[in-house]
């Protein structure tokens, strides 16, 4: 059981402390430690283990059968109680829990996962307790079954070579709706040519580079983003809003040699950029054929800069794989189609917009380029979205709410006669939230799509279309839903082992979606962030590249619905022999209390 002598020792030291202030009274240690007292809970713990292993006399009387009668428990003195007492050869356990503070199937669970704990400590009692398993065997099947679905994507193309083709496929459709006038497919791959052509034969740009973009939301944005990718470099999106230290860094850090800009910009850049700084249009746009330069799947097609977990920018590289992957796969849930009308209401900064961007354009789409200010004002942002007929919005779930509050205050309601989907991303979202939007546009009109995702996984993970059940909250505060294709997902523990079910542990990414590589700096090369390795629990394995978010998030595994319930192990001395565990269970009624639950 010990692996030295020093874990022993610390071991018999503890217990020996704890045997020689056994009979402290309760009361007086209370008082001494002057605890602030709450008559709804103990002063000073919230669970109890408890072994019953004093023996049992058998009282005999002539003309008697004498049994164990089981008192029923009708109220819960602590939060959790599990008790232990030794029969028969065997560990009898009950566990009592607060039915105002846990789920129905919680003590069943923890019975489940109790037993299967033992198990792993009687196969192996000398090993690590961080590798024990806790996970049930129908947990662990439904756990792979979870991610186990795979899908086909088109993986020898680009981002490129899907946008040239819908564009010659409809030239005359409209591509890009802005302020000032709009591009036809036609006129933005025409366009996109040219300053390719520019950067390249002008400027020096190839395969490889890293190509700034800091630029107003406007119909020439998507022109130069999807010029920079037909260059063979990769661009990277600056917010004109940001600091003038955080876009010096992240042009600095990215490398950035040349960078595309607008009229209101391209100044200020000069300033201070010490590199090319081009405004989008001065470039020569004669020349709008197919520059034809070799772009592959694992070319890098963008870096963006999130804030880091420690505040420092950090440039996340992802390649045209991981976004067509993300966007066209045989397993896609969404019913995009070219007669939608996307609305790009977020900064090329901002990974959402890739998702919006590229949505509508890899589609044949219509993409309408929401103004800042519009963005900024929630009665101008709904009379865009009636102006264009936008069918597909995206939003954070903060935006949202603010602009959801509008459209309930409004004197009409018609958003629903275009708009088909809102899909929410980018923060975490509270379905409970939606109930007034809910009232209005019922989910089967206008369609609630929750997406988690960072950087690191191209944009998004998972996909949750929300139903009025998940509104109601029978799903949980915020569900996430279910991997999307060629995505896997896992809640592991700090061991990089699966968690059990309803415990919070890291949400964790595997496929070919994360991302290929971090910038680490001006003078030092990129390097791979993400490496492939495998998780430690044996019932969960993969092998594959993947990230760990810097959400919690637990598994939501159906189980039985008793609040307390029994169980029993038929082998004595299971811990110190290793005896292998007969199993039995028998489930009694919850116990209550008149705690508020949390």
């Amino acid at each position: 059981m010990f692996r030295s002598m020093r874990s022993f020792g610390r071991v018999a030291a503890t217990a020996s402390e704890a045997f020689e202030h056994a009979e402290y009274p309760f009361d007086r240690l209370v008082a001494e430690l002057a605890i602030a007292r709450d008559v709804t809970r103990s002063p000073l713990f919230d669970v109890v283990v408890v072994l019953q292993n004093t023996e049992r006399a058998d009282l005999l009387l002539e003309g008697l059968r004498i049994e164990p009668f089981e008192t029923p428990v009708t109220t819960s003195k602590f939060d959790c109680t599990f008790t232990f007492e030794e029969r028969d050869g065997a560990i009898a356990g009950v566990i009592e829990l607060n039915a105002d503070l846990f789920l129905p199937d919680r003590a069943e669970r923890m019975a489940r996962e109790f037993e299967e704990l033992a198990r792993s400590i009687a196969a192996d009692p000398v090993g690590r307790v961080g590798e024990l398993r806790l996970i049930p065997q129908t947990e662990q099947r439904a756990i792979g079954a979870f991610n186990r679905a795979t899908f086909g994507f088109p993986a020898a193309e680009t981002i490129v070579s899907l946008f040239e083709r819908v564009a010659a496929a409809d030239a005359d459709a409209p591509a890009v709706i802005g302020e000032e006038r709009t591009l036809t497919y036609g006129e933005l791959n025409g366009r996109a040519n040219a300053v390719a052509r520019a950067l390249r034969d002008v400027h020096g740009v190839k395969a490889g580079d890293r190509v700034g973009v800091l630029m107003e939301r406007s119909e020439l944005l998507p022109a130069a983003i999807l010029a920079i990718l037909k260059a063979g470099a990769a661009y990277v999106p600056v917010d004109p809003a940001y600091p003038a230290e955080r876009i010096a860094f992240t042009l600095n850090d990215a490398a950035c040699r040349v960078v595309v800009s607008d009229a209101r910009n391209a100044a200020v850049v000069r300033e201070r950029f010490p590199g090319i700084v081009l405004d989008i249009a001065d470039l020569d746009a004669s020349n709008a054929v197919n520059p034809g330069v070799s772009v592959g799947p694992a070319d890098a097609a963008y870096v963006i800069y999130t804030s880091g977990s420690t505040g420092r920018p950090k440039g996340c590289e992802v390649t045209h794989r991981n976004v067509v992957r993300l966007l066209k796969n045989d397993g896609f849930p969404f019913d995009f189609h070219a007669r939608d009308t996307w609305a790009m209401a977020h900064s090329a900064a901002f990974d959402f917009s890739v998702w919006e961007m590229f949505g509508a354009l890899l589609n044949g789409a219509r993409l309408a380029i929401v103004p800042r200010d519009v963005v900024r004002n929630p009665a101008a942002f709904r009379d865009f979205l009636r102006f264009h007929r936008v069918t597909v919005l995206n939003s954070t779930p903060a935006a949202f709410e603010v602009f959801a509050q509008t459209e309930c205050d409004a004197a009409e309601h018609d958003l629903d006669r275009h708009l088909r989907y809102v899909i929410f991303g980018g923060d975490r979202l509270s379905p409970a939230r939606l109930r007034d939007w809910a009232a209005i546009y019922a989910p089967e009109r206008v369609r609630l799509v929750n997406m988690y995702g960072i950087t690191e996984t191209t944009v998004h993970v998972t996909v949750c279309e929300l139903t009025a059940a998940h509104i109601a909250g029978a799903f949980g505060p915020s569900p996430i839903g279910v991997p999307l294709p060629e995505t896997r997902v896992y809640v592991c523990d700090g061991a990089a082992s699966c968690s059990p079910s309803a415990l919070r542990a890291k949400c964790t990414s595997a496929a070919a979606a994360c991302a290929a590589a971090t910038s680490t700096g001006p003078n030092s090369p990129r390097s791979a962030s993400l490496q492939a390795r495998s998780c430690k629990a044996k019932y969960c394995t993969v092998r594959a590249t993947w990230v760990a978010g810097a959400r919690t998030a637990r598994w939501n595994i159906s189980g039985a619905t008793t609040r307390r319930c029994k169980f029993a192990a038929s082998a004595s001395s299971w811990m110190k022999y290793g005896a292998r565990w007969k199993l039995r269970r028998a489930c009694v009624q919850p116990s209550s209390t008149c705690r508020r639950a949390i």
